[in-house]
C-alpha cells in the first residue's frame, strides 16, 4: 500500500519534469563580427538595455581585419535606457 502511495506522489513530480524540459528554446541568432562584413560595429538594445561592441584599430577606428602584429582594442558600452522612476521588470 504504501508503494502505491508514493507511486501517486511521484508520477506528477516526473510529469512537471517533463513538461518544464520540452520548453522551447530561443532561435535568436548569435550576431558575430565577420573579417567580409561591412558591419564593424555591433549594437543590440534589449529590454532597455542597450550593448555596443567593436574592435578598435591603433587610431581608435572600428575595424574587423588587422594586421599580424597590431595593437587592437576592445571598445564595449552598456547603456541604461529605462526612464527614471520606472520599475524594470525582466522575465
Amino acid at each position: 500500500m504504501k508503494t502505491i502511495i508514493q507511486i501517486f506522489y511521484l508520477l506528477p513530480a516526473v510529469f512537471t519534469v517533463t513538461v518544464m524540459s520540452c520548453q522551447k528554446e530561443s532561435n535568436e541568432p548569435v550576431m558575430e563580427l565577420t573579417n567580409d562584413s561591412k558591419q564593424k560595429v555591433l549594437t543590440v538594445e534589449k529590454n532597455e538595455i542597450g550593448i555596443e561592441f567593436c574592435l578598435l584599430n591603433e587610431k581608435g577606428e572600428p575595424a574587423t581585419v588587422f594586421q599580424e602584429g597590431e595593437n587592437f582594442k576592445f571598445h564595449l558600452a552598456i547603456t541604461n535606457n529605462v526612464e527614471p522612476d520606472t520599475a524594470m521588470y525582466i522575465v
